[in-house]
């Protein structure tokens, strides 16, 4: 019984985490083409890094594990250029393994075509969803071009980066609200595991949620 207690106690703090992010995030300036991209860096070990980069309230994050990379969403359309730029320069990556756009609003896929245009691309991962926004066109006309195929992942479907195991933990299809279709993605590293996420996820596996080592909240 005091097990169960805790739990709900765990879920009722985590959930007041989330409305306390929403709430204070809400007036955050967007990123603009002046602003550097400056990551805060995560090394876990000598051999897994994750990236988040600095791109206002949008979402950009790069992984790194023994060569290998996988970038989660590029921030707005004018992000692109200075994610290309520090990513290709300074940190002297030419290929990106996976490129995932968790969802076609701007400030997720916004610099994507870029990602597309300057690196070699494995797999591109993305929701079933369609929009007819230019940027959402623009990242179809990049993928295109380059003859990459779009992979549309299911819930509970896995894969792996170097040796980090990833899985598919929700997706959606409803066009109507852009948000409720988004990839979350949880990553295992040895004992430690991350979530991927956005704040307004309706909590599809909510304890697993909590039993996260780190979360990302979008």
């Amino acid at each position: 019984m005091k097990k169960k207690h805790k739990k709900i106690l765990s879920a009722i703090i985590a959930i007041l985490i989330i409305l306390f992010y929403n709430y204070y995030t809400k007036d955050i300036e967007p990123s603009n083409a002046n602003k550097e991209t400056t990551p805060v860096i995560n090394t876990v070990t000598s051999d897994l890094q994750i990236y988040y980069f600095d791109v206002g309230q949008a979402d950009s994050i790069l992984i790194l594990n023994n060569d290998t990379s996988m970038l989660i969403d590029a921030g707005n359309n004018a992000d692109g250029p200075l994610l290309v730029d520090y990513i290709k320069n300074k940190l002297k990556i030419n290929k990106i393994d996976i490129v995932v756009g968790t969802h076609p609003h701007e400030d997720h896929t916004g610099g994507i075509d870029d990602i597309i245009n300057n690196f070699d691309i494995g797999d591109v991962y993305l929701p079933e969803v369609i929009t007819t926004t230019k940027t959402f066109e623009d990242m179809i006309t990049a993928i295109e071009n380059k003859d990459l195929a779009i992979s549309v992942p299911e819930i509970g479907e896995k894969f792996k980066l170097g040796e980090a195991d990833f899985e598919i933990i929700y997706t959606g299809t409803d066009d109507k609200d852009l948000n409720a279709t988004s990839i979350i993605i949880n990553m295992l590293y040895g004992e430690k595991s991350y979530l991927f996420t956005f704040w307004r996820w309706k909590c599809y596996n909510f304890f697993h949620f909590l039993n996260c080592f780190h979360i990302k909240i979008q």
